[in-house]
């Protein structure tokens, strides 16, 4: 060592690690001043308003809008857990919202604490046994993918404001940049993906470098080398995974602009959605600008000088923010940093139990051995000397565990190779499909019925009780058979089975693996959150449908589009007519876009955790090999096909490839080399001498049973729902006796406006029904324009027709968007000159016109009481309605009764079903 060393290390006031250290400490607490100084001081004079007047924003905000704020916050963090499992595979949706929240919570406290989030994750995966290859390609490409998201907000923001003809230059330049650093992103990434050998010069320049600072590879190796296999790694897994890592962080961002329109709107501001896309664009753009931690007061004055300086009020538009970062900024910390106590004390629980369990499996492992002698063999490791432990080789070790063997996605639908379809029966089948369309609208209600006890009982328990399970799987069986054999396929003339177990020699059949256990988590958000994108594709497969919308006079039906699968059956069903002959190709393409649409059906039905794929299986017969079963888990048997464990009848045949018991196989269709389905199955089909089928339970008697008890249930809720409101309206909604039933603006540019008449009939003993049912009747009208003096009156149909003949007035409708106006002169009278009103009323202000209806024709007009041009007023009408209460308590009771009659009756079924299960157990599949 030279003299000189040690001299310069006395002089060095710190040591360098202290140095570091304090440095690092002085940057967090200045990036922090920083943030406390922009909220401070530059958000009042940004949003031109002192925090008093936020604070009495923000005091306006109620425990049901916050819970409602919260729930769309959490919702947002669980679809973020779509991408983040995607970029890991094993990695769960629970564990990916761990890393999410605790990352996010580590990173928020610091300036570039992103660093130190990324450390916090490493720490957790590499505890869950993940290698560290896979963390980094895991944090690469959810980086990038962040990234990229958050600078296609501002483009997608640019491209609204322009259509719209909202001007802001800041957000203009801002998304022109965004929309240019955006592209060239996408560019480079797909350049580098594309061909990963492309970056093997970034390799090349880091070799020499690591030569200098001692750090060369390892021999035989090159730093160049490894980045070609890092960047091949990654682009493997962006070629699976982009879809629903695109997905993930699409609709976390549509969350989170959603919690953002509700903070302001719940705050009163309310700007145009065009705004508010503007406003989470720059909160998009400037989160990118980590100066201070998660970029605090650097958003919040960009967001709120948007709002602003586009005509947002400034106090809601500042507590709106504010509000809107405490939940995607400020939650995090606390429940992030909760759930990283509770994972750090569980991991030092664990810690502290190891030597114990360590104790343990040795005493149960090794036998007591004997005494010690040199050359002992099981005292030697490898036989080459005395290393003071027992050999391994010489005691028993536990079984290897054997080959991962494919599994299939846990819903298996499965068909004949070829269809079998005659020329003509299709034109007819509509008719003939009647009695299934009647039975299947019942069964359904019972599948969401059972569906929502299922719900509860997995957030209980974890598990999908199997006597549901099996009806609710029983139930897409049946859909499936009859969309098989009408307008879902065309597959085959043969008339489906009027039951809900599988029916080994029917051409079509369908088994869902039972899950031993379901997720109490993803329950929660998987069939309504998770399941969106999927929603948009079947709607697309299966059609929009028909619904109704009510007009301004009437209802009417719209939709009734078709979807892709009926536009497929209609070409299948017309080629059959002209040709004889169904396309192989076009009847795979049915079978896959049904295989979809089942797989999704399934899933929202709680019934399964693996997320459908985004990926078309065409064809009679799955694909063997979709992934691989965990070590351990059983091995198919005969009957069972490879691809999976048998779930009853007719899996193992099914998944395959024949396409029945009983059915050839045309050529190249089949098994074999160079066959376009899977190979034939190692053993008979269930019911065919090998084993027995396993039927549910499900007999005729209790599917309707439980079918009664579920429309039971369902009408008991209609029932309470109206009750209820009965009730509400009675004792909470009236105003001097009435309850209000209209309460909307009139506006007329003629003289006068009109209600449709009204006809009251007597019954035939004499006895008024109107004023019995209705009671008395107010008529409240008042004025817009401040002092205008205003005529309110009710008068014979036929009178008030002959007065208004030829006036200019407004017909008015159910809504305001269907008021018709007509073209005509003045009045020639001033309405309270008129000699036939039988109740009417006038002033300037606020005027009442109370009456008691009798029978007749009459209709309700509403003018100025000098006659003038140019009606602007507001009408509330009350009814006094004396049966309410009565009706709702009626209502509530009958509700009631049939509701513990549908749900005793439900139970009932259910467990007779249960302890009817019949043939050997099945076995749940891999997922």
């Amino acid at each position: 060592m030279s003299a000189t060393g040690p001299a310069r290390r006395a002089r060095s006031p710190l040591p360098a690690s202290r140095g570091a250290r304090l440095l690092r400490e002085g940057e967090a607490v200045a990036a922090a001043a920083l943030a406390v100084a922009l909220l401070a001081f530059g958000l009042p004079r940004v949003a031109g308003v002192g925090w008093g007047q936020v604070g009495a924003v923000l005091a306006q905000l109620t425990v049901a809008e916050v819970a409602l704020l919260a729930a769309v916050w959490l919702a947002g963090l669980a679809a973020q857990t779509v991408a983040l499992s995607a970029a890991l595979p094993g990695l769960s949706h629970r564990r990916a919202f761990f890393l999410n929240i605790t990352g996010s919570a580590v990173s928020n406290l610091l300036p570039l604490g992103g660093a130190a989030g990324s450390a916090v994750n490493y720490w957790a995966v590499r505890g869950w046994g993940f290698g560290t290859p896979a963390f980094l390609r895991w944090a690469l490409v959810t980086n990038i993918w962040d990234v990229l998201g958050r600078l296609a907000v501002p483009a997608a923001a640019l491209g609204w404001f322009l259509a719209s003809g909202t001007h802001s230059e800041a957000l203009t330049t801002a998304g022109l940049g965004a929309c240019a650093t955006l592209l060239a992103l996408v560019v480079v990434t797909a350049f580098v993906l594309r061909e990963p050998r492309r970056v093997r010069w970034l390799g090349r320049v880091v070799d020499p470098v690591a030569t200098l600072v001692r750090r060369p590879p390892a021999p035989g190796t090159s730093y160049s080398d490894r980045v070609v296999a890092a960047v091949a790694s990654v682009a493997d897994l962006v070629r699976v995974a982009w879809v629903r890592l695109t997905v993930g962080k699409l609709m976390y961002a549509v969350l989170q602009a959603v919690l953002l329109w509700l903070c302001l709107d719940l705050l009163g501001a309310r700007p145009p959605l065009v705004v508010v896309a503007g406003a989470f664009a720059v909160e998009r753009l400037l989160s990118l600008a980590v100066i201070s931690p998660a970029a605090t007061g650097i958003v919040e004055l960009g967001m709120t000088g948007l709002l602003v300086g586009l005509g947002t009020a400034p106090a809601p538009a500042a507590a709106a923010v504010l509000l809107y970062r405490l939940f995607v900024i400020g939650m995090e910390v606390p429940v992030g940093g909760a759930l990283l106590g509770w994972w750090l004390l569980q991991r030092l629980r664990d810690r502290r139990r190891e030597p114990v369990r360590e104790a343990v499996a040795r005493s149960r492992r090794w036998p007591t051995p004997g005494p010690r002698t040199l050359g002992d063999p099981r005292w030697r490791r490898d036989g080459r000397g005395d290393t003071g432990g027992p050999s391994m080789a010489a005691f028993p070790t536990a079984p290897a565990a054997p080959a991962p063997r494919p599994v299939t996605y846990p819903v298996h639908l499965d068909a004949d190779t070829t269809p079998h379809a005659s020329r003509w029966l299709w034109l007819v089948k509509w008719l003939l499909a009647i009695p299934h369309v009647v039975v299947l609208a019942l069964l359904w209600v019972a599948f969401a019925v059972l569906s929502i006890v299922a719900f509860f009982a997995i957030l209980v328990t974890g598990s999908y009780p199997r006597a549901l399970f099996d009806f609710n799987a029983g139930v897409l069986r049946w859909s499936w058979r009859v969309a098989y054999w009408s307008y879902g396929a065309l597959g085959t003339d043969r008339y489906p089975p009027f039951t809900l177990d599988e029916v080994p020699d029917y051409p079509a059949h369908l088994e869902v693996d039972y899950p031993e256990h379901l997720s109490r988590g993803l329950v929660l958000v998987k069939w309504w959150l998770l399941a969106i994108p999927h929603y948009v594709v079947v709607a697309l497969l299966v059609g929009s449908g028909t619904y109704a919308v009510e007009t301004a006079d009437r209802w009417r039906t719209v939709g009734a589009q078709t979807g892709l699968i009926g536009v497929l059956v209609l070409v299948a069903g017309v080629l059959l007519a002209a040709t004889g002959r169904y396309p192989q190709a076009l009847y795979d393409l049915l079978l896959g876009l049904n295989r979809w649409v089942i797989r999704v059906a399934a899933y929202v039905g709680l019934m399964t955790d693996a997320y459908p794929p985004f990926r078309l299986d065409q064809g009679p017969h799955e694909p063997l090999a979709m992934g691989f079963a965990t070590p351990g888990a059983p091995a198919p048997t005969s009957g069972s096909s490879v691809a999976g464990p048998a779930t009853g009848p007719g899996a193992g045949w099914a998944a395959a490839g024949t396409g029945s018991p009983t059915g050839s196989t045309p050529e190249g269709a089949g098994g074999g080399p160079g066959g376009a389905y899977p190979p034939a199955p190692m053993g008979p089909p269930p019911g065919a001498g090998g084993a027995p089928p396993r039927r549910s339970g499900w007999g005729a008697g209790r599917v309707v049973g439980v079918v009664a008890g579920s429309v039971a249930v369902l009408v008991s809720l209609g029932l309470l729902t109206g009750g209820l409101a009965l009730v509400v309206a009675d004792n909470a909604a009236r105003e001097d006796g009435l309850v209000t039933v209209v309460d909307r603006s009139v506006r007329s540019a003629g003289y006068a406006v009109v209600t449709p008449s009204a006809v009251v009939d007597s019954r035939s003993d004499g006895t008024d029904w109107a004023a019995r049912v209705v009671g008395d009747v107010r008529i409240r009208v008042t004025p817009q324009a401040a002092g205008q003096s205003v005529f309110v009156g009710i008068g014979p149909t036929a009178d008030v027709d002959r007065y208004l003949g030829g006036v200019a007035r407004t017909q008015v409708a159910t809504r305001s968007s269907g008021d018709r106006d007509l073209a005509g002169a003045a009045p020639s009278t001033a309405p309270a000159q008129a000699g036939f009103w039988v109740a009417q009323a006038q002033g300037a202000g606020t005027v009442d016109l109370r009456w008691r209806p009798s029978s007749g024709d009459w209709s309700v007009v509403v003018m100025n009481t000098n006659a003038s041009a140019g009606v602007l007023a507001t009408v509330v009408a009350g009814a006094e309605l004396p049966w309410l209460g009565t009706a709702g308590a009626v209502l509530i009771v009958v509700g009631v009764l049939l509701l513990v009659a549908g749900a005793v009756l439900v139970v009932v079924m259910v467990q007779r079903a249960s302890a009817r299960h019949t043939g050997p157990p099945v076995q749940a599949g891999a997922s």
